[in-house]
């Protein structure tokens, strides 16, 4: 078992392994990608128009249509099940190979799926109200000192995002564990395995951005295509940290 893993070779590594199983990735996400699909245009078709409609009304109240809250959180709990579906099923691929990984890759959503949804969520909402208590309490400090509000806040925000994807990334090799029915514990928490992640998850989420600000409907399918192949990158990367760091074998 090693300490440190070099970045650059294992991001090589990890390009190479998804490279070899390209046959198997179009077949693991192609829920994913219809389902991204379709999200993505019911979000341009109908969830942007009611975020453009949004505003202040003149008596200083939000006038939001109450369908925009629950759309939004409805595609959220989308997108996130269709992660854990592609990722339970890519995280086998590699750990485990194509043919001891079972059937179902990818487009079934049984209990491995669902824990791994769970926890994602727990995580989410986790983040969320860290996030809420982090910057009210900035806000009585940016009281107390009399600083501009604006910009504590913005460095506060910033530097949580920062603090909040390391420690998701050293979380996330428990992930790889519960892929392949081993517990979803602590130990798999591993500290060398963070930045590699993080740099990594920053990469996936500007490919991302760039992507979407071209998304009309023809182009919402090439991004479906596109972050298909980002995540099985991040996944593959995912499951050699937890392999190399955990020193786990495989099954006997």
């Amino acid at each position: 078992m090693t300490d440190k893993l070099p970045i650059v070779a294992t991001l090589r590594e990890a390009g190479q392994l998804v490279l070899q199983n390209r046959g198997d990735l179009l077949r693991v996400g192609i829920v994913f990608i219809i389902g991204f699909f379709a999200v993505g245009a019911i979000v341009w078709s109908y969830l942007l128009p009611l975020l453009a409609g949004a505003g202040v009304a003149a008596t200083g109240r939000m006038n939001i249509d109450p369908r925009l809250p629950a759309g939004l959180l409805l595609t959220g709990v989308i997108e996130f099940l269709l992660f854990a579906v592609f990722a339970v099923g890519w995280h086998r691929v590699i750990l485990l190979g194509i043919h001891r990984a079972g059937r179902g890759l990818g487009v079934q959503l049984g209990g491995r799926e669902l824990r791994y949804f769970g926890r994602l969520w727990i995580c989410f909402l986790g983040s969320i109200a860290i996030a809420t208590a982090f910057t009210a309490v900035e806000q009585l400090i940016g009281a107390a000192v009399a600083a501009s509000p604006e910009n504590f806040i913005l460095a506060a925000e910033v530097s949580y995002v920062l603090a909040s994807a390391y420690v998701f990334c050293r979380i996330a090799p428990a992930f790889a564990a519960l892929s392949v029915d081993l517990p979803f514990g602590f130990r798999y928490l591993l500290a060398a395995a963070g930045w590699l992640l993080v740099s990594l998850f920053f990469g996936l989420i500007a490919g991302a951005l760039g992507l979407s600000t071209a998304a009309p409907y023809t182009l919402i399918l090439v991004n479906a295509v596109a972050l298909a192949g980002m995540f099985a990158l991040l996944v593959t990367v995912n499951a050699i940290v937890f392999r190399r760091l955990s020193g786990w074998k495989g099954p006997v």
